[in-house]
């Protein structure tokens, strides 16, 4: 409640509470219109901070009181794809990472490799092996935390930054 990301959310929270109160006692009885807050304040707030730094500020020392299962009816959209093919790049690979081509669990006796889609699933539909890489859980992070570019003419990621990482394994592509 003290931090820097409270006080700014408050701050806005404030103001757009202000803007709101200010435009509806403004109004005639009975009118009713959409009200919209200008954001931009908000998204300056929070420009600065990726994701997960943000969700940490909301999401340390919370005790989940609602832990369970539940039942639900409606509609659920089920991701149905055929998962052989990942498990084929990962033997084809020998469950190593094509981006840094280590063997990340080997000396646990693990294979912790993970299959990537590189044009996201969700989106594309495209579950062939021509859309997927074998990653080891680091880069697999990495890559859905800053969403670099895929370049296919020279198998490589372009990061935001300007930093060019390339395959170093490629059996496949």
């Amino acid at each position: 409640s003290d931090g820097e990301l409270s006080k700014a959310l408050q701050f806005y929270f404030s103001k757009s509470y202000n803007y709101i109160k200010a435009i509806r006692d403004s109004r005639e009885p009975g009118e009713r219109r959409k009200i919209r807050v200008p954001i931009a304040a908000l998204r300056k707030a929070v420009d600065y901070r990726n994701e997960k730094s943000i969700e940490t500020f909301f999401n340390y020392n919370v005790d989940d009181i609602d832990t369970g299962f539940y039942c639900s009816s409606g509609f659920n959209k089920i991701r149905k794809l055929n998962r052989s093919i990942g498990d084929n790049l990962k033997l084809l690979y020998n469950y190593r990472c094509q981006i840094c081509g280590k063997p990340i669990g080997d000396k646990y006796g693990s294979n912790v490799v993970e299959s990537h889609h590189i044009d996201y699933f969700v989106s594309s539909l495209n579950n062939d092996s021509s859309n997927q890489i074998i990653v080891c859980p680091n880069h697999h992070s990495i890559i859905h935390d800053v969403n670099p570019v895929f370049r296919r003419n020279d198998l490589s990621y372009v990061y935001e930054n300007g930093y060019i990482e390339k395959l170093v394994l490629n059996l496949h592509l």
